[in-house]
């Protein structure tokens, strides 16, 4: 199935080392369905991912259930994120590398 970034907006918020902070809002349309507020979230540990919309109480609206399409909606949109922080290098953001294992365990997949 065919994905792609429609648009992004970083946050500008710094990173806490005690909390999650979201560093980018952004809609990805995935075949025929657009998500709205997707995120860029790193953790207060160091974990960085690319999460599909939240509900109610932070509990997933959308689950990408099938690990390639998340893979995919995960290297686009950190490619996405890597461009706009190299537009903005002075923004003090985190930039996002690698440890693909690792943010699908984090995210539940």
């Amino acid at each position: 199935m065919d994905i792609e970034i429609k648009s992004m907006a970083l946050t500008g918020r710094p990173d806490d080392e005690e909390r999650t902070v979201t560093k980018a809002i952004f809609t990805a349309r995935v075949g025929p369905v657009q998500l709205s507020s997707c995120a860029i979230v790193r953790q207060g540990d160091g974990h960085v991912m690319a999460m599909p919309p939240l509900g109610k109480f932070d509990k997933a609206a959308v689950r990408i259930r099938d690990d390639e399409m998340y893979m995919e909606f995960r290297r686009l949109a950190f490619e996405a994120y890597d461009a706009l922080v190299d537009e903005e290098p002075d923004a003090g953001l985190l930039r996002v590398l690698g440890a693909e294992n690792e943010s699908l365990r984090m995210a539940g997949i």
